[in-house]
């Protein structure tokens, strides 16, 4: 998740700069790390998630995406290292400083696993590290296709149903007893109440969307509310996040089964003011989920 303002082109101003530096929070693992939007951007199309440089390497070696690199890196330390020894690859004082090492740390006592009743088996099957190198890359292979049948499309236990109550990644909670999943969409809902305008969430089976995600596989897309008197469906989504391939196929879709299909972001949406909504909290209108709460009242109480 972007969570640097991002700045717009001075030619063309409505469009992002893509060289400009930003700073991103990893989906998988929360930490911030800074990279450059076009990067940012190419790294969300391929993997459909904001990574840091460890979980990409993570999910590289767990797809086999690294094989012919750690082919390629093996052969070039084979060349550099076979039949050679310490004097013939590094200076004298090198040498003699690595083979002092050698001979503290794991010449009999000195090896940790000295006398290891297991340290032989460890070393063959190590229990930790990419799958390949632990199970072998066919039988690794199987297990990645045996676990993307299992979860795929119609055999998830979740196909076909709107995402459950506290899932995602933003402040989510209850309004009045109206469920909202961002800050974003807790502003919208907040003006659709005070201005007495009839809505009911789209978050069920009536109104889904099917669709075909990137890779040709069947999905379900449901939008954030329907509001009776215009009859619309609405989305709430920040402005970066809409050109997402996936976003842009679920909406492409959404447009074809219903001709008010309409997309509402941070542009036509006065966002709530911190004062406001500490002020909605304290008047118990709002409720964040667990998490958010002590988030809440670490942050403004």
């Amino acid at each position: 998740m972007i969570i640097t303002e991002l700045k717009y082109q001075l030619r063309f101003p409505e469009r992002f700069d893509n060289s400009q530096r930003i700073n991103v929070k990893c989906d998988i693992c929360q930490n911030i790390y800074e990279s450059v939007l076009s990067n940012r951007n190419k790294c969300f199309e391929k993997y459909e998630n904001d990574l840091c440089r460890s979980c990409k390497q993570r999910k590289q070696y767990s797809e086999g995406l690294r094989d012919e690199q750690k082919i390629a890196a093996g052969n070039a330390a084979i060349k550099l290292m076979k039949g050679k020894t310490y004097k013939d690859i590094f200076d004298a004082e090198t040498a003699e400083r690595l083979l002092n090492i050698h001979k503290t740390n794991w010449s009999k006592t000195g090896n940790p696993n000295f006398g290891g009743k297991y340290s032989r088996g460890f070393a063959d099957h190590p229990l930790c590290g990419p799958i390949d190198d632990r199970y072998g890359k066919e039988k690794a292979d199987k297990m990645r296709l045996n676990r993307s049948n299992r979860m795929q499309g119609s055999n998830n236990h979740m196909f076909g149903k709107p995402s459950p109550t506290g899932s995602g990644n933003g402040w989510s909670g209850w309004y009045k007893e109206y469920y909202f999943r961002s800050l974003l969409e807790l502003s919208y809902l907040v003006y659709l109440i005070d201005n007495d305008i009839k809505f009911e969430h789209a978050e069920n089976k009536k109104y889904a969307v099917k669709y075909l995600n990137f890779k040709g596989e069947a999905r379900n897309y449901f939008p954030d509310f329907y509001i009776f008197e215009t009859e619309e469906i609405v989305e709430i989504k920040p402005k970066h996040l809409i050109g997402s391939v996936d976003n842009i196929a679920k909406f492409n879709a959404a447009r074809l089964q219903y001709k008010n299909f309409k997309i509402i972001t941070e542009n036509e949406i006065v966002k709530l003011s911190n004062d406001k909504i500490k002020s909605l909290y304290m008047s118990g209108d709002l409720k964040f989920v667990d998490r958010y709460d002590i988030k809440f009242k670490e942050r403004y109480m």
